[in-house]
């Protein structure tokens, strides 16, 4: 009797630590996507940050004379041309 439930108990132990493995390999593959996730929407709100400060500089620019209207549309045009190729 002895012998058959240290059998069980090593057995339980056993499946115990696969199911750890598993949990542990899941929750990293998780980790990993959520990083994924949290960069890709970091690129994209500076990205968006980025061209509201680019159409703001230009803005000035057109203010200050030292660009014209065409020119600030012309710039807008290619930045938002680079924002779709991205």
């Amino acid at each position: 009797m002895n012998v058959q439930m240290r059998d069980d108990l090593k057995q339980r132990r056993l499946n115990l630590q696969r199911a750890g493995n598993r949990a542990a390999a899941q929750e990293a593959h998780l980790g990993d996507e959520l990083d994924a996730m949290n960069r890709e929407q970091l690129r994209q709100l500076f990205d968006a940050a980025f061209a509201r400060l680019a159409e703001f500089e230009w803005g000035l620019q057109v203010r200050r004379g030292k660009i014209s209207m065409p020119q600030r549309a012309a710039l807008l045009e290619a930045l938002n041309k680079q924002e779709a190729i991205a």
